[in-house]
């Protein structure tokens, strides 16, 4: 997934890198990226990555994904300026470690 990401990251550096170098040009002088490429390129390595996340939930162990899912509703839930944390760390905790709640 490292190299995935790494890959990823480069074309998305790229691509802001040309489309910066667009529109801050002041003398004209820049092309014009080429979008339709560019929409290809970051197309093809989101594909990548969804792809290997894909295949990383296939092969997680039983129950990973409903724990995963949990948690994302805990955090979803919780309200960041008023509940506590500690609550949240530790229903998180039960969920993870297989603790009734």
């Amino acid at each position: 997934m490292a190299a995935r990401r790494t890959a990823a990251a480069a074309v998305l550096a790229d691509f802001r890198h040309a489309a910066d170098e667009f529109i801050d040009d002041t003398t004209g002088t820049v092309a014009r990226p080429d979008y339709s490429a560019w929409a290809f390129h970051l197309a093809s390595e989101l594909g990548s990555v969804l792809s290997r996340l894909d295949q990383e939930d296939s092969e997680a162990p039983d129950g990973a994904a409903a724990q995963l899912a949990e948690v994302r509703r805990v955090l979803a839930e919780f309200d960041w300026q008023f509940h506590d944390r500690q609550l949240a760390l530790e229903e998180i905790d039960g969920i993870v470690n297989g603790a009734d709640r």
